[in-house]
């Protein structure tokens, strides 16, 4: 998911992150401009997480915040399983 972070006149404004709960993804600046990241979920959920707070301090003012809210759900498994089936052979 990608996360954009400007000031109050909207210029894009590099931060820093800290993600609740732990373990609950990553946030990566991943080659994008300045004020642009990539949030990543992790592979499993934490028991019992639904959303991940990640809030943003600007780098250069910390008196400038904000949060983003995410909502998280688990991987479907899916499994899908073939009929039997009967092949007839007959030689002539």
């Amino acid at each position: 998911m990608k996360l954009t972070t400007t000031d109050a006149g909207g210029k894009k404004v590099a931060v820093n992150w800290t993600l609740a709960p732990a373990n609950c993804g990553e946030t990566k600046a991943g080659g994008l401009s300045t004020g642009e990241y990539v949030y990543h979920a992790p592979n499993t959920i934490p028991d019992g997480a639904t959303e991940v707070v990640a809030s943003a301090m600007n780098a250069v003012n910390s008196a400038q915040t904000g949060k983003a809210i995410i909502r998280v759900v688990p991987a479907a498994t899916v499994s899908v399983k073939a009929p039997a089936q009967s092949v007839n052979w007959r030689q002539s």
